[in-house]
């Protein structure tokens, strides 16, 4: 999550779509979606799900609810650092 921030561009790709598309996230969950069943751990970090939504650039491309989707930064997050060569996939 120190990765994002609400107002960066990420890219989007998913089967079918078309190439280049882009999006800007919208949303960032302040709170885990899901919590590892056992006592919380370092080792169980990893398991940790928050909710991001992003917002599609261009609306002229058929986009659909519930649509499963891979994202990349395109950026740094304001005040964070460089990523990483292929970060975020």
């Amino acid at each position: 999550l120190a990765r994002i921030a609400v107002g960066q561009k990420v890219a989007v790709t998913c089967d079918g779509c078309a190439p280049n598309l882009t999006a800007t996230i919208s949303f960032i969950a302040r709170a885990a979606e899901f919590t590892p069943p056992v006592i919380y751990s370092l080792t169980r970090r990893e398991k940790l799900v928050f909710l991001v939504e992003a917002r599609p650039d261009d609306l002229d491309q058929p986009w659909h609810p519930g649509l499963p989707v891979d994202i990349r930064p395109l950026s740094p997050a304001p005040g964070g650092e460089p990523l990483a060569q292929g970060a975020g996939s």
